[in-house]
């Protein structure tokens, strides 16, 4: 993975460029999480369009998007590097979890809940439903 930066344009949109070739490798947008590709923790970013959205995208195809767009994406998971799966929250605050391969179906139901330990950790193919806490779930294949 190369080292990459955060530059912003005279109309105050961000983009990632790599460092090394002064290649952009994003697109222009009005914000971008420093966590994950700029850190070197994942080939993956989250970006926030002009409505306030988020959406995740991969350092090798910033046309196309891993996420739907949503209200708010948690770096915890993929764009930190440890699972494939993602946190998000969806306008009406409600959280779920995703896997980056199935951007449309969530893997739990939405709640007002925290998955940060266990599956979007990387420690396990488990999650904990924390109101509870003795409802163990699998993820599904």
């Amino acid at each position: 993975m190369g080292k990459y930066s955060i530059d912003s344009n005279q109309n105050g949109k961000v983009a990632i460029f790599d460092t090394g070739t002064g290649q952009q490798i994003s697109q222009w947008w009005n914000w971008i999480e420093d966590d994950g590709l700029i850190k070197g923790e994942s080939e993956y970013y989250i970006a926030k369009n002009e409505t306030g959205n988020e959406a995740i995208f991969h350092k090798d195809n910033p046309g196309k998007r891993i996420s739907q767009w949503w209200d708010g994406i948690y770096k915890y998971g993929l764009v930190d590097g440890k699972s494939e799966h993602y946190i998000v929250r969806n306008e009406k605050r409600y959280k779920a979890i995703f896997h980056k391969d199935k951007p449309n179906t969530p893997l739990t139901r939405w709640g007002h809940t925290n998955f940060i330990d266990g599956i979007i950790a990387g420690r396990s193919k488990y999650y904990i439903i924390p109101k509870t806490y003795s409802i163990l779930t699998t993820i599904p294949k």
